[in-house]
């Protein structure tokens, strides 16, 4: 029930500046500009939330609710002059001549939305990242009330940008659940639709070509195995389009309003993903040097009101980082090119385009590899390690949230730019090769600075979803008797990925419709259900209640605390303990913590001593990554 109450406030938010803005011309773009301005503020909303309440240890149920009832409250009482929800006569006059076309684009929109939010609520996360860290730095700070540094053997809990985490964490604590941790990305990616039709809108589509620009957002394979999951590269994406979207209209108008929603947006992907440092300088440089050849020193005013703002979104965060780990955006993982030069970037740029053309036909991926391998060998660059970074393995089509690739829209964007060199009425329109400028850019200089990564098709997805706003736009103008089919071969060609992704498939024998709650947290290693759950009844059995971890890095956590919450609610402590990182000197923010029992992974020991402790191991089991144990302490009186 009270965890309504944030999207309650979000509606409100959306009324309220529907109402202000519904006076322009255009009112579905207003509509949309509304719901963008709701979104920003909504995620600005979680961030104050959470820094306020974190720092006087309140980050809890009852102050947490108060926090939102406050901003419902405020927002109430702000736009209530205005604020104006559509009615069912609008909507009509809005509807009343569309074409079929775009009422097939509507329905189908709507139908892929259904579908993959019944799937996100339903499922249960369970990739690696989201057992290591995602999900468990959620319930660390859920049991400190706070998202102050703590001590773990998982550092990415603590150096990650943190914005996703905290809108699951909003969600966590008001529904006292995690039934809604998938929601975030699912949300992000209906964002995003909106997002890049407006976008294209701006590149000067009718109607039916921004709806085909969604359509084509919407069934991006990536983007469909990433909206029903715990990963924050959905989140990511919407922030940096909804940045994008404001940053051209503020250049375009010259407004506070926007230049104030751009430098938002902004703050909120650099809190979200650190590959957002990356995409925004592109599109800066492009706004800046506009603004410089107009001699336009209002707009260069707005865009350092706009960078140095975003800045002031992630002091806090950085704070932490610098405390703990000496710099701001510290990283135990490497994850920039060890050197630049024009062959390593020519290998990254065809090492990363690779992982978007997989097939299902396995001669069809031979030829593809050899013709990789032939083009390295021409261009003088080493294909297996173009930039230091990790070995380039060609893949073939997947439906994982990890490597997915996009080979559809690397097919339609080969079609797409010759295209707009040749036809005239393409070639001549600045507002496209700009904007096709801003996107290559922006690739470009990822492969600049990160380096190749077997996962990297993740963080390719702002890219797609981007150059998505581009391709409605081109392909509504230049067949305009064939946009229909279009739209029906792009939804064909995505039902692997909308109905049978590998983690949340909604079909076969592993649908999460016939698959059991805790079984899906373990779909990746359903050798682990048994094990863990002994564990834990071990634990239990000693009347346990503090209990301490020893793991390594990429051991998986979640499910400790998921398996503690069934038999303790949450009467219970789990802390790291024997941790040998640089965040083994952080204080526990509940206090001092001595654990009557030690849940070890990897530990080959048959005691440990801790603390003022010596730990004896009672059971244990081997897994694949290494022995599972059990240990309690010895009573004080047997130590001596």
């Amino acid at each position: 029930m009270w965890v309504s109450v944030p999207f309650i406030s979000f509606i409100v938010f959306w009324g309220g500046f529907y109402g202000y803005a519904r006076r322009r011309p255009q009112v579905w773009l207003a509509g949309r500009e509304a719901f963008f301005y709701a979104i920003v503020l909504w995620g600005v909303v979680v961030c104050v939330l959470t820094e306020a309440l974190s720092a006087i240890h309140a980050l809890s149920f009852f102050p947490l609710l108060i926090g939102w009832l406050l901003v419902l409250g405020c927002a109430g009482y702000w736009f209530y002059p205005f604020w104006q929800a559509p009615s069912i006569g609008f909507l009509r006059r809005v509807f009343y001549d569309w074409s079929l076309t775009e009422k097939i684009f509507f329905l189908v929109l709507v139908a892929i939305a259904g579908i993959k939010g019944f799937s996100a609520l339903m499922s249960a996360a369970n990739t690696c990242d989201a057992m290591t860290y995602h999900l468990a730095r959620v319930e660390h700070w859920v049991q400190n009330a706070t998202v102050a540094h703590y001590p773990t053997q998982v550092s990415r809990q603590l150096y990650s940008p943190p914005w996703a985490e905290y809108a699951i964490l909003h969600l966590r604590i008001l529904s006292v659940a995690d039934y809604l941790s998938n929601s975030v990305q699912w949300f992000a990616c209906l964002g995003s639709w909106a997002g890049v039709s407006a976008l294209a809108f701006l590149l000067g589509a009718d109607r039916r070509g921004q709806l085909l620009s969604a359509l084509l957002a919407a069934t991006l394979p990536m983007g469909l195995v990433q909206s029903t999951s715990t990963q924050t590269d959905y989140v990511a994406t919407l922030w940096f389009v909804l940045f994008v979207y404001f940053l051209w209209s503020t250049y375009q108008r010259g407004r506070w309003g926007q230049a104030l929603a751009a430098s938002a947006s902004l703050g909120l992907a650099l809190l979200t993903k650190g590959y957002s440092y990356v995409f925004a300088p592109a599109w800066i440089m492009i706004y800046a040097m506009a603004a410089l050849r107009r001699r336009d020193k209002q707009r260069l005013k707005l865009l350092v009101l706009m960078v140095a703002g975003a800045l002031l979104f992630v002091v806090p965060y950085a704070l932490r980082n610098t405390s703990t780990f000496g710099k701001p955006n510290w990283t135990h993982i490497p994850l920039t090119n060890a050197k630049i030069s024009l062959s390593s970037v020519l290998g990254n740029v065809v090492c990363n385009s690779a992982l978007h053309l997989g097939t299902p036909w396995g001669n069809v991926n031979n030829f593809i590899k050899e013709g990789l391998n032939g083009t390295a060998k021409f261009a003088g660059f080493d294909l297996n390690r173009p930039d230091g970074g990790d070995s380039f393995a060609f893949q073939a089509l997947s439906t994982g949230e990890d490597d997915t690739g996009n080979l559809t829209y690397v097919l339609l964007l080969v079609v797409l730019l010759p295209a707009m060199f040749f036809v005239p009425k393409l070639r001549s329109n600045t507002h496209y090769w700009l904007y096709t400028g801003a996107v290559a850019a922006t690739g470009i200089v990822f492969c600049m600075v990160i380096h190749f990564n077997p996962f990297n098709s993740r963080f390719h997805l702002p890219i797609f979803v981007l150059s998505t706003a581009l391709m409605g736009t081109v392909f509504s103008e230049l067949l305009r008797r064939w946009v229909l089919p279009v739209g029906v071969l792009v939804v064909v060609l995505a039902w692997p990925w909308l109905l049978a992704c590998n983690e949340h498939p909604l079909i076969g024998a592993r649908s999460i419709l016939r698959t059991s709650r805790i079984q899906q947290y373990f779909s990746e290693r359903p050798d682990f259900i048994l094990p863990y759950a002994v564990a834990v009844r071990l634990v239990q059995a000693q009347d346990c209640h503090e209990v301490g971890l020893i793991q390594g890095e990429d051991d998986w956590e979640y499910p400790w605390w998921m398996f503690f919450h069934q038999v303790y609610g949450n009467r219970f402590r789990l802390e790291h303990v024997a941790v040998n990182n640089l965040t083994a000197p952080l204080s526990y923010p509940q206090g001092a913590f001595f654990p009557c029992a030690l849940i070890a992974s990897r530990d080959t020991r048959t005691v440990i001593p801790l603390g003022r402790d010596v730990y004896v191991r009672v059971w244990g089991t081997d897994l694949p990554e290494g022995p599972l144990s059990v240990f309690i302490p010895i009573p004080h009186n047997l130590n001596h």
